[in-house]
């Protein structure tokens, strides 16, 4: 009982931080620094939502035990 306990925390966890990191990334021009240094790593600004978008796709497939670590593995 407590090992499904902690497993669904972390996955609640895992899901809401992938969630969290995708929203963050579409909201990139609320964040100057967030910008400069995605530019600094040479990622143009229109690929930034696609990663927003692989973001939350991430989480998605988290929920999925069939997908769950293919999920984890991005």
């Amino acid at each position: 009982m407590t090992k499904s306990i902690i497993s669904l925390v972390l996955l609640i966890v895992s899901v809401a931080l992938s969630f969290k990191h995708g929203w963050d990334t579409f909201n990139y021009k609320n964040n100057p620094e967030s910008l400069k240094m995605m530019n600094e790593l040479g990622i143009s600004e229109s690929v930034i939502p696609l990663f927003g978008t692989l973001a939350i796709a991430v989480g998605v497939l988290l929920l999925f035990p069939k997908t769950f670590f293919i999920g984890n593995h991005y």
